[in-house]
């Protein structure tokens, strides 16, 4: 796999992206499920933006997974839903919004060791890029904004809690389950996968859904988990040979009494799978691989044009802001980038034009402001 190592290290290099090297090695490893020949360029693009970036989050992302939550949540009236490695609790929320729109009760637990996030979670301020992908009506319905802060508004506290802790370690309970349990973009940053996945099978409905990041790659989860629709891969439910652990799992030792099929499951260890396991789960994904292929969603073609702005590469951040003021000419950051990376080029005519286009789209946008007022100034 030294070969796939130098494209890797050659696409992070080209948009200016870190990764440490246990990841690194652990993604690689992750990638050896494929055949080589599977991995195109565009393909290997995609997967690395998925699981190498971490970034801050922002709300509603992976759009198309809270659309379908939304019917999902029709179809009984109650959630209990667990958010692990919620961050600064931008998912929660999302969750909660969509919970009421759907006209259902629920309770939502959001869970991170980062001790700051978790303070930042209960505040529940974010600054502008949490939201920037939300429209203006979006932003004034969800949000009270004080001090160029986006603060949600109490409405959407409601029946949400956030705890710091290790999910591994965490005690909830020996008869407490979830409905849906969130694990994305979590997977791929830790050691004790075999952990996870032992945790997650245990405090999980045997009806419950978990739902990981749209486009990651994490191999292991479908010995046990399986798409709940080919249009659907991020939302998964437990296989049917899984239901039976649910009463004999635990984050204990395990006793020689135990069922043979128990303790084969409970054998993942942090090398992510057994041989055998990690063999059975590439057909599955093998499925699913060919949703990879397309084009980059607006969130991650945005991400990058971020990262080429913030690393002072305006020439490349430019060239793909005119792709997709073409693709999403609706889209008023698009128009707002545009303008900013037109003055860092000395394109003062067009970057007013964007401006008038970003104005257009979203008035109420104070940067879009600021930066018309600079440009008359210059």
């Amino acid at each position: 796999m030294g070969d796939i190592r130098k494209r890797i290290e050659s696409i992070l290099k080209r948009y200016s992206l870190k990764s440490n090297e246990r990841t690194l090695d652990r993604f690689i490893y992750l990638l050896s499920t494929l055949d080589e020949g599977d991995l195109t360029d565009r393909l290997l693009e995609n997967l690395i933006i998925e699981n190498l970036t971490i970034g801050e989050s922002y709300f509603f992302r992976d759009l198309g997974t809270f659309d379908k939550l939304k019917t999902i949540f029709k179809s009984r009236p109650f959630w209990k839903i667990l958010s692990i490695g919620c961050a600064k609790g931008e998912e929660v929320y999302s969750i909660a919004i969509t919970a009421q729109q759907a006209s259902v009760d629920y309770q939502i637990m959001g869970v991170d060791v980062n001790v700051q996030r978790i303070f930042e979670a209960k505040s529940g301020c974010y600054r502008f890029w949490s939201v920037r992908f939300l429209s203006e009506r979006e932003i004034n319905n969800y949000f009270v904004v004080k001090n160029n802060m986006y603060c949600i508004k109490e409405e959407y506290k409601k029946n949400v809690t956030f705890s710091n802790g290790n999910i591994t370690e965490y005690n909830f309970g020996i008869t407490e389950k979830f409905d849906i349990i969130f694990l994305r973009r979590v997977l791929i940053y830790l050691d004790n996968v075999g952990d996870i996945i032992r945790k997650v099978l245990s405090i999980l409905k045997d009806d419950g859904y978990l739902i990981i990041g749209n486009g990651e790659y994490f191999p292991p989860l479908y010995e046990y988990f399986e798409p709940i629709s080919p249009s659907s891969i991020a939302i998964m439910k437990k296989k049917a040979q899984t239901f039976l652990l649910d009463t004999s799992i635990s984050t204990n030792k395990l006793s020689s009494s135990q069922p043979n099929r128990t303790r084969e499951v409970l054998s993942v260890t942090n090398t992510y799978m057994s041989e055998k396991a990690r063999n059975s789960s590439v057909p599955a994904f093998k499925n699913t691989i060919n949703d990879l292929h397309g084009n980059l969603s607006f969130e991650e073609e945005l991400h990058l044009v971020e990262n080429y702005i913030s690393q002072g590469k305006f020439n490349e951040s430019y060239e793909r802001l005119n792709v997709l003021s073409v693709k999403y000419p609706s889209q008023y950051v698009v128009w707002k980038y545009k303008a900013l990376v037109e003055l860092e080029l000395l394109l003062k005519d067009k970057a007013r034009e964007s401006l008038k286009r970003a104005l257009f789209l979203n008035h109420a946008d104070e940067e879009i402001w600021q930066l018309k007022n600079f440009i008359e100034l210059r």
